[in-house]
């Protein structure tokens, strides 16, 4: 084994000298290095090999893994690496030449720009990576115990031509020494001035703050430093921070409130102290996190002002509306002010109704779109409760007035909100639990309408209902158009809330149309019913198609549990298709069927029907096909059909097949046959004819031939026409007094 170069490490196995990968290679592992070279290093530190450049040779590609007691490297682990090369070198330093010193600069005897002294020359330190544990260690090295008053500020304590080195170190925050934390070594490198590192090690105590151009209570915040008024920066400040102001200043403020930036006045003097941020418990902004105690460019209009008691109590009241809803308003130092709807959903609507008097869970937020608007100052940016507040001014927020907020925003409340108020609508919905979401607000019934709906919400709303079934969200789609407008909410339930209302944190707004998803819910079981059944595509009650064209038919349902779907020609209750037999797959609730009817002939027109069952009921819907054809005869005659009259009458009867349906042309006596036309005589006085159509088949007629007033001069051959829009056709019949006979032929 061996330092290359200056300290690039080489290892020397089976016989080659190699270069080490430095994948996950750190202190521990430069430790047991500099062990094995003789050299006692607490301080050793690995490094990249950019230091002393690259390696030349093999690398070994493997990941050490050492504990840094270890006197030889082939104790520690090894994990093979696929990808090292000689970008990925490692290097270590074992000792680190000189002492490493730090001084503070350009500050006071406890704050100031941080220099380390090494290699016989001092250095700025870059803040990258630099945090309140390297400040630390820092403050230590300087003699002070600093007991987590440390501060690391970025900007510099004035300027200075010194070299930069790294400040990319990683302490614990409880070494003695920079030098014993992790580095990539103290190597010099390029640095913005304004990211050199500066550290505070104790608190200043000569400070005081107070509240100017305002009240007692209130105003805008200074601070008195060397001598000096100064405004602090608005960068990052909030309630917390106001909080600890408060404190500061001796007052019991759970409510205190950062007001809006420059609200009274801004001061002459610089600004100092930015990004200052609390956790509310601190005793002074200065054990804050914080930029430092030095000048800053913050802009216009960044002072900070604060209100540590709120003088008299915040009066709520509901304007525009009734006793438990309208636009909250709220009475602060004498004026009344409107409240935004940043931040603003369930849990503050549970504050404001509380201060109403209103204690219940079943209140929500609306925004004020069913109210008039107020043209005032609003209140709260960022509102954010937890609900249990008795007061809005508990809450946290980032700024008490909202001079940002346009009166559209500000916020009203249904602050009692009944079981009555929701309710499911469509055929199913008040005995089954299915169909559309519906609530009521100040009277009006609207749809609901949000990003998506779970089942979880499903369950709240069928719970509340009374229905105990399993519930789902379904498609509103299944249950017809919507009545009415829609109000696009804010609505989110983990499935256990006793009431809808709970859920409901906002309701945004009113539209006449839903641009992403009503609410549908199916709370349990229900009898089937059909949602499209059509024939060719086409949804009316009959469909009109060609002779040898092919029919295509579908037909979609739902129900719980899934239906049971069958296809029948109603000429014949002949079954087309049955979704049990037929193996067809239904989804949850939905299913739908298809076929195809081939080459359909005029014989083919008949009513057809969907029919859908389950456990619960059934369904059924129908459509009439219609194939429209010429008339023509269903059986062929060899001779001629007869009528023997007996007392003057007789009679007969024959099927036709004809769409439209046929009417009578003429009718007419022949004589002895078709062909004596010398003899022909209209006789429709003495011949009634009358076509009955099949109920469900609407091209197939019966029709009855009925003679009367006949004698031995009526015999012969009659001829019957009928005729359509499609075409025509005769039908022939003899008439003959019973026992007697003549020559015939057939129909043609």
């Amino acid at each position: 084994m061996e330092l290359a170069g200056l300290d690039v490490w080489r290892i020397f196995e089976n016989g080659i000298w190699n270069t080490v990968c430095d994948e996950e290679f750190g202190n521990n592992e430069a430790q047991g290095v500099c062990r094995m070279l003789g050299l006692n290093s607490p301080g050793a530190v690995s490094v990249t090999s950019d230091m002393y450049g690259v390696g030349s040779g093999q690398t070994l590609s493997v990941k050490m893994i050492c504990t840094g007691t270890e006197s030889k490297l082939s104790e520690c682990k090894r994990d093979k690496l696929n990808d090292c090369n000689h970008s990925t070198d490692i290097g270590v330093i074992c000792n680190i030449p000189g002492q490493i010193t730090p001084r503070l600069v350009e500050g006071n005897a406890s704050s100031g720009r941080l220099e380390i002294l090494y290699n016989g020359t001092w250095n700025l330190v870059c803040d990258e990576g630099f945090g309140l544990q390297e400040a630390e260690v820092a403050c230590r090295m300087l003699g002070f115990d600093s007991n987590g008053e440390a501060r690391v500020m970025s900007l510099p304590y004035g300027n200075s031509s010194t070299r930069t080195i790294s400040g990319n170190v990683t302490c614990r925050g409880t070494e003695g020494s920079l030098a014993e934390c992790e580095h990539p070594g103290f190597n010099t490198i390029d640095c913005v001035k304004s990211q050199v590192v500066g550290i505070s090690c104790s608190v200043p105590t000569d400070h005081t703050l107070r509240l100017a151009n305002g009240h007692l209570w209130s105003g805008r915040l200074e601070i008195f430093y060397n001598q000096r008024w100064r405004t602090l920066c608005e960068s990052g400040f909030g309630q917390r921070e106001a909080q600890v102001v408060c404190g500061m200043l001796n007052y019991s403020s759970p409510g205190a409130i950062y007001d809006y930036p420059g609200r009274y006045g801004s001061g002459s003097e610089p600004v100092w102290l930015a990004n200052v941020k609390c956790a509310g418990t601190e005793t002074s902004l200065l054990r804050c996190s914080h930029d430092g105690l030095y000048e800053q460019d913050c802009g216009p209009l960044s002072d900070i002002a604060v209100i540590c008691n709120i003088p008299g109590q915040i009066v709520p009241r509901l304007a525009e509306g009734t006793a438990w809803s309208g636009r909250l308003d709220l009475l602060y130092n004498g004026s009344w002010s409107s409240v935004c709807d940043d931040g603003f959903g369930h849990k503050e609507a549970r504050v404001a109704c509380r201060m109403l008097g209103f204690d219940r869970p079943e209140v929500f937020a609306v925004n004020s779109f069913l109210f008039r608007d107020y043209d005032r100052t609003a209140l709260f940016s960022d509102l954010n409760c937890q609900g249990t507040e008795t007061n809005l001014a508990e809450c946290n927020y980032s700024s008490f007035y909202n001079y940002k907020c346009t009166h559209g925003r500000d916020i009203a409340l249904i602050c009692k909100a009944e079981k009555g108020d929701i309710r499911i609508t469509g055929n199913y919905g008040t005995t089954y639990g299915v169909g559309r979401v519906e609530m009521r607000m100040e009277s009006e019934w609207y749809s609901l309408c949000a990003t998506s709906f779970s089942n979880d919400d499903a369950g709240v709303v069928c719970r509340q209902l009374g229905f105990n079934g399993t519930a789902t969200t379904a498609d509103v789609s299944l249950f017809g158009d919507k009545q009415g407008e829609v109000v696009v909410v804010d609505f989110n339930c983990s499935g256990r809330e006793p009431s809808m209302f709970i859920c409901l944190q906002k309701v945004e707004s009113i539209r006449e149309v839903c641009h992403t998803e009503e609410f549908g819910v199916i709370c349990g079981e229900y009898p089937p019913s059909i949602i499209t059944f059509f024939l060719n595509y086409q949804v009316d009650p009959t469909v009109t198609v060609t002779e040898n064209s092919d029919v295509d038919m579908l037909c979609e349902a739902h129900g719980r549990p899934n239906p049971r779907m069958l296809f029948i020609s109603n000429k014949d209750n002949k079954v087309l298709i049955d979704s049990k037999q037929n193996g067809v797959q239904l989804s949850e609730g939905k299913g739908q069927i298809t076929t195809i009817l081939r080459n359909v002939q005029c014989e083919d027109s008949a009513d057809y029907r969907c029919e859908v069952e389950n456990s619960v009921g059934r369904s059924n819907q129908s459509i009439r096909l219609l194939v429209p054809c010429s008339p023509r005869l269903k059986s062929f005659y060899a001779k001629l059909p007869s009528i023997e009259i007996t007392n003057h009458r007789g009679n007969l009867s024959f099927e036709m097949t004809a769409y439209p349906a046929p009417g009578v042309k003429f009718i007419v006596h022949h004589g002895s046959t078709v062909n004596e036309s010398v003899n022909i005589v209209s006789v429709k006085e003495n011949v009634h004819v009358e076509c009955v159509d099949e109920l469900f088949a609407p091209a197939s007629h019966t029709c009855k031939v009925t003679v009367r007033n006949m004698s031995a001069a009526h015999q012969g051959v009659y001829q019957i026409v009928f005729s359509n829009n499609r075409g025509e056709i005769s039908f022939n019949f003899t008439v003959r007094l019973k026992g007697k006979s003549f020559r015939n032929s057939k129909n043609e």
